[in-house]
């Protein structure tokens, strides 16, 4: 991407797609499910996907690898098993700062 970069406290507007890394299921995603997610990075959010985001300029379209401990951790998620380690493709539309 071209744009901006993106920091703590922006409000970026992006869609993603989360997989559970060793199966490659899909657990989540907004393409075809529901419009872009409008989030301020810092804000309740695992500390993988607020890093990776970071990482980003607005229009860039990243894959991030993202270690259980940066994401769901010992917990899990209903769908995400304990100590999982995740993947998320992510498209950054936009970042307008906070």
């Amino acid at each position: 991407g071209k744009g901006p970069k993106a920091k703590i406290g922006d409000v970026v507007k992006f869609d993603y797609r989360g997989y559970n890394l060793f199966t490659g299921a899909v657990f989540d995603q907004t393409y075809g499910n529901r419009e872009p997610l409008v989030h301020v990075i810092g804000e309740p959010m695992f500390q993988g996907l607020i890093a990776g985001l970071q990482l980003m300029n607005a229009g860039s379209l990243y894959r991030l690898y993202i270690p259980n401990a940066l994401a769901f951790g010992a917990n899990g998620t209903p769908d995400i098993p304990p100590y999982t380690p995740v993947i998320y493709d992510i498209e950054l539309h936009a970042i307008n700062p906070k």
